[in-house]
């Protein structure tokens, strides 16, 4: 239930930003690829387990840290961005779009809303922040797993290209 007004929330902030914020393209340039310096799962999760006589995967409840390789990609003109991120421990695919809200120049926001990809397919809704200095970009956020009532929050780092 908690989840579920979480995502109703996520959902009605998205629309109001799009509604009130300036169509003007972002000012935060960057197109990148990078990595999680950290990021947790919560509640349900499935990760990859190696033993020798099997492999297979594992759930469990506790709170697991992933690694994941991110990349943006920033449309020429409007305030959108498609986004991936790949989790490496749990051999998962996420993608989305997001709306991009600058702050200030080469410093912005995003929301926005996709898909996660593993055994199951659930939609994901993602609100996040980043920052680019000269070719390094710094980012974070947070994903929710909506049908897996699963969190997942990440912080960064990139290339900006």
């Amino acid at each position: 239930m908690r989840f579920q007004r979480l995502t109703i929330t996520a959902i009605i902030v998205s629309c109001a930003i799009i509604t009130i914020a300036p169509q003007a393209q972002a000012k935060m340039p960057a197109n990148y690829v990078g990595g999680t310096a950290a990021g947790a799962f919560s509640g349900m999760t499935k990760t990859f387990e190696v033993k020798p006589d099997a492999l297979r995967f594992k759930e469990t409840d506790d709170v697991e840290f992933q690694s994941s390789i991110d990349a943006r990609y920033r449309l020429p003109v409007l305030p959108i961005s498609a986004r991936t991120s790949i989790y490496l421990n749990n051999l998962s695919v996420q993608a989305t779009g997001t709306y991009d809200l600058s702050i200030i120049p080469n410093v912005g926001a995003y929301i926005g809303g996709g898909v996660h990809i593993d055994e199951k397919t659930t939609p994901v809704v993602q609100v996040g922040a980043e920052a680019k200095f000269g070719k390094t970009v710094i980012y974070g956020g947070f994903d929710y797993l909506t049908e897996l009532e699963t969190g997942v929050a990440k912080a960064g780092f990139g290339y900006s290209f």
